[in-house]
């Protein structure tokens, strides 16, 4: 009981922040089967999206994760469900959307503290790593489309269902919003249960379990035994650990390719924790079970084998 009183904050101000990105989402999605006007809100990614075979549809979502992740990924479920899109071009949507939504990623959380904590030369050799990861995540999204998908026709999917709706404004909107609801809320119940168990799991004594193997790792990678910290810390929160890694570069305990290592290393754990903590209960609760483990696991493979050759090279560069 103790420990639930203590995560429950956090989770409420979790959800209070990510929830109404999914509304956005489930009603984008909903709107864009009624007018089609809604089709030009891709025209900034719509290259991007053309790379990879998607068709024309998923420049918009993709388009969106600029925005946030959430409302991108609530977009594509509605357009999954309409039949608008097909569920392996929701999967390789998911890898494009990578860039632009590193630019959110970036530009509002981690610019600000990787300049303030490393200052303006280290901080801008991680941010140039930082923003390459989520550039190479969406060349492997493009290079998954060439391979797995057909050219669409005209760059357009046509089903029935897809057509817009010819009716007045209002009803359209009035519509979009009775239809995206029930979804939403179906999203919300799956995502709030999933979040709370997941966390639950992950502060309890499970924690020091996935904890254990990072000493022997920072040994082998014959870094300094201060950075254990760091790499702990940046395993649940990476502007956490910019912050714990400012001083000891400055203070001149690491030098810049420890940093580096560090900061990688941390980042591969990272991406551990959050897969397990929200990106899997996210993805199932607005997917759907099957869809959701295809895009977890895409996401997670792609993450994964980029920053452990990341992290290899880094290591080999001394």
């Amino acid at each position: 009981m103790q420990l639930i009183k203590e995560i429950l904050p956090g989770l409420l101000r979790f959800w209070a922040r990510v929830l109404p990105y999914v509304f956005v989402g489930c009603f984008l999605g909903s709107f864009s089967s009624r007018a089609a006007f809604i089709q030009r809100l891709g025209f900034l990614m719509r290259p991007l999206a053309r790379q990879g075979n998607l068709p024309e549809e998923c420049a918009a979502p993709i388009t969106l994760s600029v925005a946030g992740q959430m409302a991108s990924y609530s977009m594509l479920a509605q357009l999954n469900k309409n039949g608008t899109v097909n569920s392996r071009q929701v999967v390789v949507s998911t890898l494009v959307a990578a860039l632009p939504n590193g630019l959110y990623n970036t530009f509002f959380f981690i610019l600000p503290a990787a300049l303030a904590s490393l200052g303006l030369r280290a901080g801008s050799l991680y941010l140039t790593v930082y923003m390459s990861l989520y550039l190479v995540i969406s060349i492997v999204g493009i290079f998954l489309g060439k391979v797995m998908l057909s050219k669409p026709d005209c760059g357009l999917i046509k089903c029935q269902d897809c057509e817009p709706e010819k009716s007045p404004w209002r009803e359209k909107l009035t519509g979009a919003f009775k239809s995206a609801f029930p979804l939403f809320g179906r999203i919300a119940l799956v995502f709030m249960f999933a979040t709370f168990i997941m966390t639950l799991l992950l502060e309890s004594e499970i924690k020091n379990v996935i904890f254990a193997p990072i000493d022997p790792a920072l040994i082998y990678l014959g870094l300094p035994a201060p950075l254990i910290l760091v790499v702990t810390t940046g395993m649940v929160s990476t502007i956490g650990a910019l912050g714990l890694i400012g001083p000891l570069f400055h203070s001149g305990t690491i030098n810049l390719h420890e940093m580096m290592v560090a900061l990688l290393l941390a980042f591969i754990l990272h991406y551990l924790y959050e897969f397990w903590s929200h990106i899997l209960p996210t993805n199932i609760s607005i997917f759907g079970g099957r869809l959701g483990w295809r895009v977890s696991l895409a996401t997670l493979a792609a993450w994964e084998m980029t920053l452990v050759i990341y992290l290899f090279v880094a290591f080999m560069v001394k």
